[in-house]
């Protein structure tokens, strides 16, 4: 971490955690929507899932703070996108979907954040 300001260290960790914990839903709702017929199969992408999140989060946890603005983000702009796509094929128009419209416009400013400050 390029800066050694105290607080802009805790908001990039808490910044960090946040994402993480943004993902664990998404990753959970895809363990319980694995239905493969045979056990060992339907075990094994469920395992594969785990840790494919544990990666990402450690990942995330350990990329630079340019790196982190750009990925992290583009994973809450892909996530939030699906879940508005699936809300309104779902459920029609509710108010989970303005809750993920932010959050896509949100992850949107951090991920254009260093191309607009450093141009």
């Amino acid at each position: 971490m390029s800066s050694k300001n105290p607080l802009s260290i805790f908001i990039l960790w808490l910044l960090k955690i946040a994402v993480i914990i943004f993902l664990l839903p998404f990753f959970y709702n895809l363990t319980k929507s694995v239905n493969i017929d045979i056990e060992f199969w339907n075990t094994l992408v469920k395992i594969l899932i785990i840790i494919a999140f544990f990666g990402l989060s450690i990942l995330l946890l350990v990329i630079r703070k340019s790196v982190f603005y750009i990925f992290g983000f583009l994973l809450v702009f892909v996530i939030s996108i699906y879940q508005i796509i699936f809300l309104l094929s779902q459920k029609g128009l509710n108010s989970e979907i303005s809750l993920y419209f932010l959050l896509a416009a949100v992850s949107f400013y951090f991920m254009t954040k260093y191309s607009r400050t450093s141009g």
